[in-house]
């Protein structure tokens, strides 16, 4: 899950004005896989909701394994 944690941090702050702000966090569960984005507040009300979505499938995408539940959430 490492690569897709770097790919997510690298994204986020691809899309950021602060990008030492940018904050990827992830927690495994013994069902579910839970993946954290963080932006600052500027860039949220910056991009589009439409962006944002975006974002969280490619990590989706990524990161989704058959056999485990992914949860991914944008803060």
């Amino acid at each position: 899950m490492g690569d897709v944690v770097e790919l997510a941090r690298f994204l986020l702050e691809a899309v950021s004005t602060r990008p030492e702000e940018v904050k990827v966090e992830y927690l495994w569960t013994p069902s579910a896989d839970l993946v954290f984005l963080k932006l600052p507040g500027r860039d949220r009300r910056r991009l589009r909701r439409e962006d944002l979505a975006a974002l969280v499938r490619v990590v989706e995408k990524l990161a989704r394994k058959p056999d485990r539940e992914l949860v991914v959430d944008l803060r």
